[in-house]
């Protein structure tokens, strides 16, 4: 936050820029005004949370349960003398020349952690101590029963500011919407814009600001004729990066936490069914050999295996016989063999 960050210093002297600044008419170029840009997640080194990511992400839609599903972000920032000191006054008063009705303002409550970028609905007085703006809650939002029902909402009129001089945009966000942003950061009403690289304006306006990051080498915004600078603060953007990947490693170890947690507690369940279901089985089975062998199940089983044995015994017997004839006693083929020389002729000579 602005009351709290430290005095804002240039990172990058002016003598580094080496195209001269054209003159416009009605704007005056300063020689300290610049653009920069960097990764978000991280805090400023020097101007501290200046784009207020963490207040303007926490009205925001769901990020997921562990925040996996935020965008990588980029800050734009305006770095003016008359911001060095960081003071939200001062900032206001800078501003002071855009405020009017239906223009485009920044409510900035950060004891409430509020920072939005809206509409004001009425024309601006001193007189009174509110002003009306457009309710920055989503619909969602405004049915949850946490924010206001109203889509006008009246706030401090201290609180609304007529710009304000950094913004934080997702890496997709288009360099022909990039205008609009660098017109709500500039302090004086613009009538052109132009991302400009190597003073020629970039032609792909459908390309991402993260290829600005990418390719940030003679870089320029040029507003009504007049270039400044937009350099890469390579600083910012390392340790955006570092807390982006550190955000990423936390969310990735809560998900498999969560996940080896829900599997232990499976295991777990599924053991203590099992266990239960064995102790039923064997229930079921002493029951079903009381009600067939009776009460003593033990002497019933007993006396089963004796029969049993006896019944192997009488098996053994059987498989003993073995098939013969006594000699002794003539068999009829015999007696018919000995009777083989019978004859009727001899048998009617014998009578005769």
């Amino acid at each position: 936050m602005y009351k709290h960050c430290l005095p804002w210093r240039p990172l990058v002297c002016r003598s580094a820029w080496a195209r001269p600044l054209s003159v416009s008419s009605h704007l005056k170029p300063v020689d300290d005004v610049r653009f920069q840009i960097y990764h978000g997640g991280a805090v400023h080194p020097t101007h501290g949370d200046e784009a207020r990511e963490r207040a303007a992400t926490s009205a925001r839609v769901d990020w997921g349960i562990f925040g996996e599903a935020r965008p990588s972000t980029a800050i734009l920032a305006l770095r003016h003398p008359c911001l060095n000191n960081g003071e939200l006054s001062k900032v206001k008063s800078l501003y002071a020349s855009k405020l009017e009705e239906g223009a485009s303002v920044a409510v900035v409550q950060d004891p409430l952690g509020v920072f939005a970028r809206t509409k004001l609905l009425q024309p601006p007085s001193e007189e009174t101590a509110t002003w009306r703006v457009l309710s920055w809650q989503s619909e969602s939002e405004q049915g949850s029963g946490r924010t206001v029902r109203s889509p006008v909402e009246s706030v401090p009129a201290c609180d609304v500011f007529g710009g304000w001089p950094a913004l934080s945009l997702v890496l997709s966000h288009p360099l022909r919407r990039l205008e609009h942003e660098v017109a709500f950061m500039w302090p004086a009403p613009v009538s052109s814009v132009v991302i400009m690289r190597d003073g020629e304006a970039i032609c792909d306006r459908h390309a991402g600001l993260g290829s600005l990051l990418r390719s940030s080498e003679q870089l320029s915004i040029s507003i009504d004729g007049v270039e400044y600078p937009l350099e890469h603060d390579r600083c910012a953007s390392a340790a955006g990066k570092m807390a982006a990947k550190d955000r990423d490693r936390k969310a990735l170890k809560y998900v498999i936490w969560s996940q080896a947690g829900g599997c232990c507690i499976l295991l777990l369940l599924w053991a203590i069914l099992e266990w239960q279901m064995a102790g039923k089985f064997t229930q079921s089975h002493q029951a079903c050999c009381t009600l067939q062998h009776g009460p003593d199940v033990s002497t019933s089983h007993k006396h089963f295996k004796d029969f049993s044995a006896a019944d192997e015994q009488e098996d053994d017997g059987w498989s003993s016989v073995h098939m013969g004839c006594n000699d002794s006693v003539a068999l009829p083929g015999e007696i018919w063999a000995d009777t083989s020389s019978w004859h009727p002729d001899n048998s009617c000579s014998n009578c005769t």
